[in-house]
């Protein structure tokens, strides 16, 4: 059961709205539903702008800790547990769809993530947010390292009905500082 908009429901519907008349808040389904409508289509890059906007459906998953096995030759190897590793490409994925054949952002930018997972297992923030910049990373479609994030938003909800992760990165101005 929802409890109204979520809080990136309420910052997107501040943002300067298509048509003129009142602001509205939109429930997150209506948000969604109305963002893809304005981008037509699920994952889109904003018209005009430097910023995509996308959401993965199904429950985020944290980044585990890497594993490490000894091989028959006695050397260590280190790894990404399978169920870490599927969900980075399944958000490198959704990236690319979302770039639509642009071009990677080569500078600074800003990542807003709002998570909602299915269940209230205990789940650390800072897990899940590596989970996103890794499968970015992984497809170097949005930015080529996560190094170029400066500035990051991050949420964390409960949603039983609709997990998912909504993901908007926007690039940012160069602006240099003599210090």
């Amino acid at each position: 059961m929802s409890k109204g908009p979520s809080p990136t429901a309420r910052r997107l519907a501040r943002a300067a709205p298509e048509e003129p008349g009142p602001l509205r808040l939109l429930s997150t389904s209506d948000l969604i539903a109305e963002l893809n409508r304005r981008l037509s289509g699920p994952h889109a890059a904003v018209p005009g702008t430097n910023r995509v906007t996308f959401v993965v459906d199904g429950n985020p998953v944290p980044t585990a800790r890497p594993r490490v096995v000894r091989l028959p030759n006695g050397a260590l190897r280190a790894f990404t547990p399978t169920t870490s590793r599927r969900y980075q490409i399944l958000v490198a994925a959704n990236a690319r769809q979302a770039m639509a054949h642009r071009r990677p952002m080569d500078g600074p930018v800003r990542l807003a993530v709002a998570l909602y997972r299915a269940n209230a297992l205990r789940c650390d923030l800072d897990n899940l947010v590596k989970s996103i910049l890794d499968g970015l990373t992984l497809g170097r479609d949005v930015w080529v390292d996560d190094s170029q994030v400066v500035e990051l938003h991050a949420t964390l909800a409960l949603s039983r009905t609709n997990p998912r992760a909504e993901v908007s990165v926007e690039a940012l101005q160069v602006q240099l500082e003599i210090v």
